[in-house]
């Protein structure tokens, strides 16, 4: 699941970003994301690792109670001064989550955490100074429906984080993609945040690794991908193959970098005009609808990107 997230995460795949997190997780609780995420990244730099995840990983959802009571104490933690003030823990608690029912209204919210908040401070705030130390929230956790809520959030989790989908990518339902492309300071065109579903759709047609790390490539690819979605025509891995294979053979029917960015910047002018198009149908799964496939990460994104830049 990291290398999935990862991919689409970052131009190297070794990362990825509270976006790419919360597009696939807890997209009803994003209150609930967000903490996650922070307990998640150890180092702050609001970008998570192959470490960051493994750990974060093994502590919330296959920890033991004590781990697990720990990764809770990071999610509140926001300052990471070793200590829980009121105004964090309000905050922490401040979505509907930790509602009996999952639902409530303004009112119920606040008369949930007040109580909340009374509760929890006026029993294990001994030194009474404001603030939860380690200790004194360990103490309030074994007790806390707040915690158990959780608990039965990370179970949860524990299968969504480590298992692959079946066609292993993740499902794309409801997400806006961005894919960038340019030219780096020597020269060189640059294709960061490809979609999984693209990738899949160029090995189909009989893309190797090395030719899609091959910008210039990719952007042609992109390119016909994108001719043949705006002239209302059905796409397949098979519209691919022909050009990979006269790639293969140092075919002269492929296009240059520039003739790539041309094709792309007319075909972004004509698909814009169409307000009812699907390439700009941002709310179709990009796996389930080949006309996404021309959403507005190519058509807005890419073209520009690419002919600014040159």
């Amino acid at each position: 699941r990291f290398q999935q997230l990862s991919k689409e995460g970052s131009f190297r795949g070794k990362t990825f970003d509270l976006g790419t997190f919360k597009r696939y997780y807890l997209k009803s609780y994003p209150e609930i994301a967000d903490l996650i995420f922070f307990a998640f990244d150890v180092d702050g730099n609001k970008k998570i690792s192959l470490e960051e995840f493994a750990c974060g990983i093994s502590h919330c959802t296959r920890g033991t109670k004590k781990e697990k009571y720990m990764f809770i104490f990071s999610m509140f933690d926001k300052n990471r001064d070793k200590k829980i003030s009121k105004k964090e823990y309000e905050s922490a608690i401040h979505s509907s989550f930790f509602a009996e029912n999952g639902n409530e209204s303004s009112k119920e919210r606040k008369e949930r955490i007040k109580k909340s908040v009374d509760d929890a401070f006026s029993k294990y705030d001994k030194d009474n100074n404001g603030c939860l130390t380690i200790k004194e929230f360990l103490e309030w956790a074994e007790t806390s429906p707040e915690v158990q809520r959780l608990f039965k959030l990370f179970s949860k989790m524990d299968n969504d984080l480590t298992k692959s989908s079946e066609s292993g990518a993740v499902s794309m339902i409801n997400v806006t993609h961005d894919t960038h492309v340019g030219v780096s300071k020597s020269g060189s065109l640059m294709v960061d945040n490809l979609p999984p579903s693209w990738v899949s759709l160029f090995k189909e047609a009989g893309a190797t690794e090395k030719e899609l790390e091959d910008p210039e490539i990719v952007v042609m690819l992109m390119g016909i991908v994108a001719e043949r979605i705006s002239s209302g025509k059905q796409l397949s891995s098979g519209d691919l193959s022909e050009t990979l294979s006269e790639l293969s053979m140092g075919s002269d029917s492929e296009l240059s970098a520039s003739e790539s960015a041309t094709s792309l910047t007319d075909i972004s002018k004509e698909a814009m005009s169409e307000s009812t198009s699907s390439l700009t149908d941002a709310k179709q799964p990009i796996s389930e609808s080949t006309s996404s496939l021309a959403s507005r990460e190519l058509v807005s994104e890419s073209a520009s990107s690419l002919t600014d830049a040159k």
